[in-house]
């Protein structure tokens, strides 16, 4: 994904694989990308998915010598083969499809533009997460920033959708947008270690303990909020680390550095919601805001709170036009404001949480 090589002159070749005909159909074998030495391969185990791929699919990062060697029909000429994202076994066994990829080597973005990518998935069981990788001007391929985006899924007419927006914060910079695509977190096993909070201290975090008169002690006690740390961070975001990689489109930004900072959903909630807005993570002393979330294939009703820095809780109104939840509010307070919703086992949860600083 880091090669900037561009035109109709073939390089010179710096890989091989093999390929096998079986009754007459003609399937491929990288036993070096299928390595558990490979950087790629997720927790050092081998991939299977190397061992007799379709030429089809491999064609996206395997690009023969000879076209006879494509064994597709038409041949995908080299200038095609440059557009095409660099995609990993988990772009094929989730079914990503990018719908909306323009027909450019590589994303270009100016200023504090911001750019949707939209895709769809296997199904509602997988999840997305995304991040801009920046690397050093110099070339050297070094990583010198990684940056959130916000990914959010929505089933819509029996498809999972996903939308992914993208900005970058840095003037003149390059690097790779990073895909990434897996079971949602609730779905995964269970690892030892995990711990499952009580609701009824989940209650109690969120300052529902009956016989509390003193709520200046509460101020800024974010960690009264399951999931939520110190900072007012939620805790339980998705990472690189969440999901395999899927796929990986070079991107480029030109001049001034005032991207947002996206805000970044709880991957841990049993239910799902999309927030329409604010889609900035930074809010702003003084300024009047607009909430507004989704929830995602769920037609229950659901009670979501905006809790201030100081603990004041502010109740989300039901919209029935598109079943969503709506809110206005003016921000007085320096802090996080958390976003949070109840559920009958758990209490209540954290579903965004945004700052003020």
């Amino acid at each position: 994904p880091l090669d900037t090589y561009q035109g109709a002159v073939m390089p010179a070749a710096n890989h091989v694989w093999n390929a096998v005909c079986l009754d007459g159909e003609y399937r491929l074998v990288d036993t070096a990308c299928a390595a558990k030495s490979h950087p790629l391969n997720a927790e050092s185990k081998t991939d299977s998915w190397f061992f007799m791929s379709s030429p089809k699919d491999t064609l996206f990062t395997h690009f023969p010598v000879s076209v006879s060697n494509q064994f597709v029909d038409p041949v995908v000429p080299l200038s095609v083969f440059w557009m095409l994202p660099y995609v990993r076994p988990t772009y094929f066994q989730a079914k990503v499809k990018l719908l909306n990829l323009p027909h450019v080597p590589r994303l270009e973005l100016r200023d504090d533009q911001v750019t949707p990518l939209v895709l769809c998935v296997r199904d509602s069981t997988l999840s997305v997460f995304a991040e801009v990788e920046l690397h050093d001007p110099s070339g050297s391929g070094r990583i010198v920033a990684r940056q959130p985006l916000l990914a959010q899924c929505m089933d819509y007419k029996g498809k999972r959708m996903v939308k992914v927006l993208v900005g970058v914060r840095g003037a003149d910079v390059r690097g790779l947008i990073k895909i990434y695509c897996g079971t949602r977190l609730p779905l995964q096993p269970k690892r030892p270690g995990d711990v499952v909070q009580s609701p009824g201290k989940a209650q109690k975090m969120l300052g529902f303990l009956q016989g509390s008169k003193d709520k200046r002690s509460l101020s800024h006690d974010y960690t009264r909020v399951k999931d939520v740390d110190e900072e007012g961070n939620i805790k339980t975001v998705a990472t690189a680390k969440t999901f395999p990689l899927a796929c990986v489109l070079p991107v480029v930004h030109q001049g001034r550095n005032n991207a947002p900072t996206f805000v970044q959903p709880n991957a841990a909630l049993p239910n799902e919601f999309y927030i329409k807005e604010p889609t900035d993570g930074q809010l702003h002393l003084g300024e009047s805001i607009s909430f507004h979330l989704l929830p995602v294939g769920d037609e229950r009703l659901f009670h979501l709170q905006l809790r201030s820095p100081s603990g004041q809780q502010y109740k989300f109104i039901y919209q029935p036009s598109d079943q969503g939840y709506i809110l206005r509010h003016t921000v007085k307070e320096r802090g996080a404001w958390i976003i949070v919703y109840h559920t009958d086992t758990d209490g209540w949860l954290p579903i965004a949480s945004y700052h003020c600083i």
